[in-house]
């Protein structure tokens, strides 16, 4: 279960975060102190339920919880404040939850029995690399707007959670003298992963930075990576073909015949 806690208030954000790892030991917390922050970290880990003090500097609680309703209209929000005035607009809302300051772990309890909504845990996403690349969600394959898109998922699942550059990633895309010209294609390809992930609410699991991408391999299962730590399913699946559509797949390829 993720669970974002924004308040602008070290102490008292502090306070929460112990509240709730009280009441649920085995949640995933995502805690912040500024709300643009948070908004913007939320696309990558679709929280569950946000406890928000109503009260933040910049953007208040409840504009975040407006932004954060648009992107997932199955939210458990609850506000966290110490002024009992703020209830109404909590409830015009629509929230799920409403506790007052300091924050206990009987008052995170009792909120967490009254969810508005049933915890939807993030669906089961699976990398099928042996035979053709295929993207699995919840079992159930799945298609991108452009077919690129799954050939770029297929360079980072070989590169086993490595940064790769754009530059490495634009050279096995498209041949040498075509990649300059394809860097914002690129980008649409990088937003259509993202958007396809998003649409079927799992988290985001591409990471950027400084001109470089990967996947998270926290976030998925693939038989490949299974194969390499020897697994038995895995051990069984392979039966001499990888990714067999590219041919730059061929270069894992040699390798993994000498792995058994």
């Amino acid at each position: 279960m993720n669970i974002l806690a924004l308040d602008d208030e070290k102490l008292a954000l502090e306070g929460v975060v112990s509240s709730i790892k009280a009441a649920l030991p085995n949640a995933v917390i995502h805690s912040f102190n500024d709300p643009e922050e948070a908004l913007k970290d939320a696309k990558t880990f679709c929280p569950h339920i946000a406890f928000l003090d109503i009260e933040t500097r910049g953007l208040s609680g409840l504009e975040v919880a407006e932004k954060l309703k648009k992107e997932n209209k199955r939210i458990n929000i609850i506000f966290v404040t110490g002024f009992e005035h703020y209830m109404k607009k909590a409830f015009d809302m629509h929230a799920s939850g409403y506790v007052t300051k300091p924050v206990t772990e009987e008052q995170i309890k009792n909120e967490l029995q009254n969810l508005r909504y049933d915890i939807q845990e993030s669906p089961k996403i699976f990398m099928r690399t042996f035979g053709t690349f295929e993207v699995f969600i919840n079992d159930k394959a799945v298609s991108f707007a452009y077919s690129k898109s799954k050939e770029l998922l297929a360079l980072l699942v070989d590169a086993r959670g490595a940064f790769c550059s754009m530059g490495s990633l634009l050279y096995y895309l498209w041949d040498e003298n075509d990649a300059i010209n394809r860097k914002s294609y690129f980008r649409n390809l990088v937003a259509d992963i993202r958007k396809t992930f998003r649409v079927q609410h799992c988290q985001d699991i591409l990471i950027a930075s400084r001109g470089s991408l990967c996947i998270d391999q926290r976030k998925i299962r693939c038989d490949y990576w299974d194969y390499l730590a020897q697994k038995d399913y895995a051990l069984h699946s392979f039966t001499g073909e990888y990714m067999s559509q590219y041919s730059w797949a061929e270069n894992t390829l040699g390798s993994l015949s000498y792995i058994k």
